[in-house]
């Protein structure tokens, strides 16, 4: 995860200037809740953002919620260095891999090593533009294809 586009640029913020980040969000932890909410809908102004993202993004403004992400994404950066090809290829019958055609956490180049070493995987790429952050704006897209692909997994087909 370090080495992605996206990585190399969160990676030292996390790791060495998280503790930075804490005042300014203590501060707005300050501010009233109202005012924060307002933030959020200008931050996320012409996104179809649904309201229990901006629930979940509201409870970043606490200090201790944040440090905790932030130190989250830190020992991801610093554990996440290659996939595990041993337990993927146990498991390759079970597995579906979907990746962004414009990811900058995992760049087309994921995508298409994945696509070498396991042929036969159930390895596809996005075709609807969906943002890695498909939380933010495509939940239900996402739900519909997760469930169809627990209805009729894709091996059997």
């Amino acid at each position: 995860m370090a080495i992605s586009p996206h990585g190399i640029i969160i990676t030292p913020i996390v790791r060495y200037l998280r503790w930075l980040l804490v005042p300014p969000i203590y501060m707005l932890s300050l501010i009233p809740k109202s005012f924060r909410e307002q933030l959020l809908c200008w931050y996320f102004k012409g996104r179809k953002v649904h309201k229990s993202a901006l629930t979940g993004t509201h409870h970043l403004f606490n200090w201790s919620a944040a440090l905790n992400a932030m130190y989250m994404a830190s020992d991801e950066m610093r554990l996440v260095t290659d996939s595990d090809t041993e337990t993927i290829s146990k498991n390759l019958h079970k597995l579906i891999f979907y990746y962004g055609a414009n990811d900058n956490w995992c760049p087309l180049s994921y995508y298409q090593g994945m696509k070498e070493l396991f042929p036969d995987g159930d390895i596809l790429l996005c075709e609807e533009g969906v943002a890695h952050a498909f939380v933010l704006e495509h939940g239900p897209l996402m739900a519909e294809k997760v469930a169809t692909w627990i209805e009729c997994p894709m091996s059997e087909e």
